[in-house]
């Protein structure tokens, strides 16, 4: 060893490292308190088991953000449509069919319908279906879906009209 050199001890080695003479004694003792075993031939990059729900949750998530704060410009309504429909036969699938007690669609408009799904959304991403149970999650999407085709099949050109005040 060097002079100055540094011992470094493994606390859970059964083998002691005895330092070489040096001209001066380290001052400082380091010890390897975690390490990361590294598997080399697994492989680089692993994706991560997930829900298949959870992830139509994030399209619609990303997708509403955008149509609530830019408008159908940043979202077209056939997109959001589309990723609702998806998300909708996600649940679905995973209840083994439609559900028989359907809830009812209270007239919300479709801001409000995509504000409900993004509270709905986030509980059932963090906490799973113990929490916020599919069936809640699908009423929250059918809901919005139904708004979002009301929304979709109005005549386009009313809102111009309404632009102008007429």
């Amino acid at each position: 060893a060097t002079a100055g050199a540094t011992v470094i001890s493994n606390p859970l080695s059964t083998e002691s490292v005895q330092p070489a003479l040096t001209l001066r004694q380290p001052s400082v003792r380091e010890y390897v308190t975690e390490a990361i075993l590294v598997d080399t031939s697994a492989p680089a990059v692993t994706a991560p088991v997930t829900d298949p729900l959870c992830d139509e949750l994030l399209v619609i998530d990303d997708l509403s953000s955008l149509y609530l704060r830019l408008g159908a410009a940043a979202a077209p309504l056939s997109i959001l449509e589309s990723a609702l429909t998806d998300a909708v036969a996600c649940c679905d699938d995973m209840l083994g069919g439609l559900p028989t007690d359907l809830p009812p669609l209270k007239n919300v408009s479709l801001s409000n319908a995509l504000e409900i799904l993004a509270g709905t959304s986030n509980i059932y991403r963090k906490h799973g279906s113990r929490r916020m149970p599919v069936p809640v999650v699908r009423g929250a999407l059918v809901r919005a879906l139904v708004r979002c085709k009301k929304k979709a099949e109005a005549k386009p050109g009313r809102g111009m009209l309404r632009q102008w005040g007429l």
